[in-house]
């Protein structure tokens, strides 16, 4: 099999040109051995190894080629699998253009495919190229398994190889980047990454910067602050807000003689760690206070841990977005429900084979049987050999963390007004757009100035988007933002370099500025325009980049921009991809490419692909 990037000619001149979207590369495929496959079992297997979910519409039975079109199709549903793997958005799966056979002189039938996938020259050259190479080892070696051990053999080597391997240290995303982006990709938002795991939504002056789920307009001194439980406690106090008070020491004795102070039984934790690492609580003894704060010590970048009382209580938290409550759950610890005839330790054995099953970047954390386990279990009446009831949960934590897990409860919908409310102050008080609040209350829907309600912790970029209930909230996410599809006007004018196309150009400009779009940018392959106001003329705009696509990109990334006119002017527009998949309208001119008078098959191609960019899907 080879593979590379350039674009073949039609055979004849009849032939009807491919479209495909606008933010797409082509690459041709040349197959020369198509592994024999049987489709059920090979999807079968494809569905065990990238977890539930898989959706494949593959060509009629009985079409010509149907074995080489549908082992590309799965060529290209793999390939997406793998990046969504790596926290790389791409929701895109590809398409197949075209399929041509011929027969090499062995008599076998080799298979010249073309194909369009979304580009990724932001994480790199050829990346695409590479990434159909995996996809189709992936392929064959999944068509070979005799059993789940062959197939947990692909799953360890997609891991390990080729997502830690090579895709990790390009994506930069947070678990939640995929989660969220795809919300932002279902709604139509379009989305372009940047750098370190951030991404752009949207276009221009409607842009919205996001590193899931922290916005651009985060504030990095709250961000700060946030992170160290001690300065966060003291600044809530300050606030006249409910917060814990608690002790700050940097030695195993300091806290000690905290502990004997507070009362038993009490909380130690680092002050700056986060997702729930190196807590403990209900420690009711010194010797529990000196493991404890040993271990909370060596997790401390900063080599302080702070003593509080154990406060009453569940931890709920509160995950708000811009003043208004996406979600709020009641935090339950790692735990297995009962079915009323399995013990415990059946039951953490069950979920963790039903975890096993899953491909390793889909697994939740594991199921617990230790001493903390134990412990936990303890606390509540009940051991491992103890059969709960049906539906009766059985903690094998006292605390739910990120490190550990947990089983949530959606208290979204009881949550009293003057909670919100308290809530909206704490937000306020960090400057943050998107923060996570974690509240100790018995009961949310009492007001926590009766309920003697305290704020935990304050959470900078929560995670949102994993578990199932704050799956279903994320709809909401982007009910507020700028970046919502089409905020900004983006036009193209279909020309060839001539007057007329400029006077369109123009034209368009002052429609979109007395639209009411006060900063209207023009660019081309070779110049950028700003329109500014409707009585002024367009001024240059110095730019170090060359092409079109690149020049379209810098107008995105503008902040000062309210509207884009796209001037295509030659073939050579379109040789690299475009950073944007949709566009508003597009405005032939008469203009034709080559001649100048007769529209030939390429620019016909063009114009088609502008078409299916008012609605492609």
């Amino acid at each position: 099999m080879n593979i590379d990037t350039r674009v073949e000619k039609a055979k004849t001149s009849g032939r009807a040109q491919p479209v495909w979207p606008l933010d797409h590369e082509r690459i041709r495929l040349e197959l020369t051995a198509i592994p024999a496959f049987e489709a059920e079992t090979l999807d079968g297997r494809i569905v065990r190894c990238f977890g539930e979910g898989f959706h494949l519409t593959l060509s009629k039975e009985g079409e010509q080629h149907s074995q080489a079109r549908g082992w590309v199709e799965r060529c290209l549903f793999v390939r997406r699998e793998i990046l969504l793997a790596a926290r790389i958005p791409s929701f895109d799966r590809g398409h197949i253009l075209s399929l041509d056979v011929k027969t090499t002189e062995q008599d076998v039938p080799a298979y010249r495919v073309a194909t369009a996938v979304p580009a990724f020259a932001e994480y790199g050259r050829n990346l695409n190229v590479w990434l159909l190479g995996q996809a189709m080892e992936c392929l064959k070696r999944l068509s070979s398994p005799q059993d789940d051990r062959d197939i947990s053999a692909v799953q360890d080597w997609l891991q390990h190889e080729v997502i830690d391997g090579g895709l990790l240290s390009l994506a930069g995303g947070r678990a939640t980047t995929v989660p969220v982006l795809r919300e932002a990709w279902r709604k139509g938002i379009p989305f372009r990454y940047l750098a370190g795991g951030t991404f752009q939504l949207g276009f221009g002056a409607q842009s919205v910067w996001i590193d899931a789920p922290s916005l651009g307009g985060d504030s990095a001194l709250g961000a700060r602050l946030a992170r160290d439980k001690a300065q966060t406690a003291d600044l809530m106090r300050r606030a006249g807000l409910p917060a814990i008070k608690g002790n700050v020491v940097r030695s195993v004795d300091a806290a000690l003689q905290a502990a004997a102070s507070a009362g038993w039984p009490v909380v130690v934790k680092p002050v700056d760690c986060e997702r729930g690492e190196g807590v403990a609580i209900n420690l009711a003894s010194s010797d529990a206070v000196r493991v404890a704060a040993e271990d909370a010590l060596a997790l401390s970048p900063s080599g302080r841990i702070l003593v509080e009382p154990m406060l009453k209580g569940v931890c709920h938290r509160l995950v708000m977005v811009d003043g208004h409550l996406l979600y709020a759950v009641k935090r339950g610890p790692k735990a297995v429900v009962g079915d009323g005839t399995s013990t415990i330790a059946e039951l953490v054995v069950r979920a963790n084979a039903t975890n096993e099953q899953l491909p390793p970047w889909k697994r939740d954390t594991r199921w617990p049987h230790d001493a903390l386990a134990s412990q936990a279990l303890e606390r509540a009446g009940m051991s491992f050999d103890y059969v709960p009831q049906q539906g009766t949960r059985a903690p094998l934590r006292q605390i739910e963390s990120t490190a550990d897990g947990g089983l949530d409860e959606d208290v979204t919908p009881i949550i009293h007004p003057e909670n919100l409310d308290f809530a909206r102050r704490v937000q306020s008080l960090f400057r943050l757009s998107v923060i996570g609040i974690d509240i100790m209350t018995d009961d949310i829907s009492i007001p926590w100035h009766i309920s003697g309600a305290v704020v935990n912790e304050v959470n900078f970029a929560p995670v949102v988007g994993l578990a199932p209930i704050s799956r279903h909230y994320l709809q909401h996410f982007f009910a507020r933002l700028a970046c919502q599809p089409g905020a900004m006007p983006v036009e193209v004018v279909f020309g060839a370099g001539g007057a007329r196309s400029a006077a369109l150009v123009r034209t368009r400009q002052q429609t979109l500025v007395d639209a009411g779009h006060a900063n209207c940018m023009m660019v081309s392959a070779s110049q950028t325009l700003l329109r500014k106001g409707t009585d002024d003329e367009p001024e240059p705009v110095p730019m170090k980049v060359t092409g079109l696509a690149a020049r379209i990109e810098a107008a995105l990334l503008d902040r000062s921009v309210e509207a884009l006119v796209i001037l295509v002017e030659s073939a050579a527009d379109f040789d690299v991809p475009w950073p944007l998949a949709h566009i508003s309208a597009w405005h032939d001119s008469g203009e034709a490419w080559g001649d100048g008078v007769a529209v030939s098959r390429k620019q016909k191609s063009a114009m088609a692909r502008l078409q299916q960019a008012l609605c492609f899907t």
